[in-house]
This record gives C-alpha cells, sequence and structure tokens, in this order.
C-alpha cells in the first residue's frame, strides 16, 4: 500500500474538485476544457453587466470551471454560470476583451465591440469558396483604432 502515501501532492484526492476531461454541464448545456464560453459581470459582484468572454482553462469534478477571458482575467466558479458560445456567436471564432451588453450580440454590437458581423455560415470558409476580395484574416487587425 506504498503508493497511497503521495508525498502530499495529492492533498485533492478526497475532495470533488479534481481536474476532469469530461464535460460539465453548463447553463445551456455541457462545456469542457479549451470550449469557449461566456459569463454575465454582474453588478452585485461589482462588474457592469456585460457579457465577458472566454475559454475553460480547466474543468473539475465538482460542476466548477475555470475560465480565462479574452482580457485576461480569469474566474473559477459554478459552471452552471456559464453560457456556452453557439456558432451564431461572435466570440466563438475572436477574442472579445470589452464584453457585450446581451449573451447574444447583434451584428451591429459585434461591429461595436470590434469585431466583424458574423455571416450565416462564415464558420466555415474554407468550402472551397473564395472570399471576395481575400478578406479572410487580413481584417482583423486593421479594425482597431
Amino acid at each position: 500500500g506504498a503508493f497511497a502515501q503521495h508525498d502530499g501532492n495529492m492533498c485533492g484526492f478526497f475532495s470533488s474538485n479534481k481536474a476532469t476531461s469530461d464535460a460539465v454541464a453548463c447553463r445551456n448545456g455541457s462545456i469542457r476544457k479549451g470550449d469557449r464560453v461566456q459569463t454575465q459581470y454582474e453588478r452585485e459582484e461589482g462588474g457592469d453587466d456585460k457579457w465577458y468572454c472566454g475559454v475553460v482553462t480547466e474543468a473539475y469534478t465538482n460542476g466548477k470551471v475555470k475560465l480565462q477571458y479574452d482580457d485576461g482575467d480569469d474566474w473559477t466558479g459554478k459552471a452552471v454560470y456559464v453560457l456556452k458560445l453557439g456558432p451564431e456567436h461572435p466570440g466563438l471564432g475572436a477574442k472579445f476583451p470589452t464584453g457585450f451588453v446581451t449573451p447574444n450580440p447583434t451584428p451591429q454590437q459585434t461591429v461595436a465591440a470590434g469585431g466583424m458581423p458574423v455571416q450565416m455560415g462564415a464558420g466555415a470558409p474554407q468550402m472551397g469558396m473564395p472570399m471576395q476580395g481575400g478578406m479572410q484574416g487580413g481584417m482583423q487587425g486593421g479594425m482597431q483604432g
């Protein structure tokens, strides 16, 4: 039974919040490490009620997740407060450090936040259809300022 004494590194062993590669339940489905998500920075927490996008950097067996936000902050909390970004959300493919006023921003709000409006089906430009003018990635850096 020597392997049971693991020089203290396993102190998370009997608590339930071990990191997991499994999906954990979130507000609109399930999320796992690497997923793009958003949460609302609520006024009660000293926030501005805006929705901020980020990525799941860790998921835990107790239903919590650790997020790394696009502005560099991180947060660990219950995954049930987290919304997974769908294919229609501009934050799925781009970073928006300034956040959105709604979890489902309109194209106008997306542009206001410094992004490109999402056309339906824009998630798969590599279908052999050339985008007009080769605008693929060249626009992103040019929009700021």
